[in-house]
């Protein structure tokens, strides 16, 4: 009769040192989720400081630029600029993001930086359209924070 009433309560001690193990595991894998996407939205705040002040301050010196030199120009510039300020305050809210999407940010950002700098930058942006769902989904600015970032310099 001892024996049977030990092995019933190791079985239950081992069933509550079981669950709360799990109960554990469960609790760690939901913080590590957290400091992901905390550290997701960190990366994603510090891409946004570094194209607010300098980036913004740039394309307007630009603007004047072409509002005197290239008054057509100027237009598309203006246009291009509110593309890529109105993706980065709509995708604030956002966790995912069409590449669709992303890429036309991109391709704004890009037109910006060429008005810019003139010849002095050159971009290729090639996606191979066959291997990409341009409706899937990835974090904001995934690509686009990389564009001007990481490159080769001629």
């Amino acid at each position: 009769m001892i024996a049977l009433v030990w092995l019933v309560e190791m079985v239950i001690t081992n069933l509550t040192l079981t669950i709360n193990f799990y109960r554990q595991l469960v609790l760690l894998h939901e913080r590590t989720e957290q400091v992901e996407e905390n550290s997701i939205k960190a990366q994603y705040a510090a891409l946004q400081n570094q194209l607010n002040p300098h980036f913004l301050f740039n394309s307007l010196n630009t603007l004047i630029s072409e509002i005197e030199y290239a008054p057509k120009n100027a237009i598309l510039f203006t246009q291009r600029l509110s593309d890529v300020y109105r993706y980065i305050l709509q995708s604030q809210q956002q966790r995912l993001v069409t590449i669709e999407s992303e890429l036309s940010f991109i391709d704004s950002y890009i037109f910006l930086h060429k008005v810019r700098l003139g010849d002095c930058i050159r971009i290729e942006n090639r996606i191979e359209a066959d291997n990409y769902d341009l409706n899937s989904l990835i974090n904001p600015a995934a690509i686009g924070r990389n564009v001007i970032k990481h490159n080769i310099i001629n």
